[in-house]
């Protein structure tokens, strides 16, 4: 089995849709050129324990989506857990509005404004 988690796939599926934005639009294509030549760097994204590990490669004018962080990435943002890498956290879930009728109501507090 391997050790890497579901949030890797969904890594991967995150990054293809920004590289073929590079591909296939001139506009954007044109920010990762300076003095008429490309600007070539890898960048890797892995989680502490190495459950994500992708890495995009721009080169030639071209994005790449890699499996895996080669060893020559210009750098590489490592993050604390898989919900943090995607933007995934208890606080940012959106509640389902059939649940969120189900909780009781927060407790009655007493003030007192004597």
């Amino acid at each position: 089995m391997s050790d890497k988690s579901s949030t890797n796939l969904i890594a991967g599926g995150l990054l293809r849709p920004m590289a073929a934005n590079f591909n296939l639009r001139s506009s954007i294509k044109e920010y990762m050129r300076s003095d008429g030549s490309w600007i070539d760097f890898t960048i890797g994204f892995r989680t502490e324990n190495s459950s994500v590990e992708r890495a995009v490669r721009f080169r030639g004018g071209k994005a790449k989506v890699l499996a895996s962080i080669p060893i020559d990435a210009d750098a590489t943002m490592i993050f604390s857990r898989d919900e943090t890498l995607i933007g995934r956290t208890e606080l940012e879930q959106v509640p389902n509005p059939k649940e969120h009728n189900r909780r009781a109501p927060p407790p009655h507090r007493d003030i007192n404004c004597a």
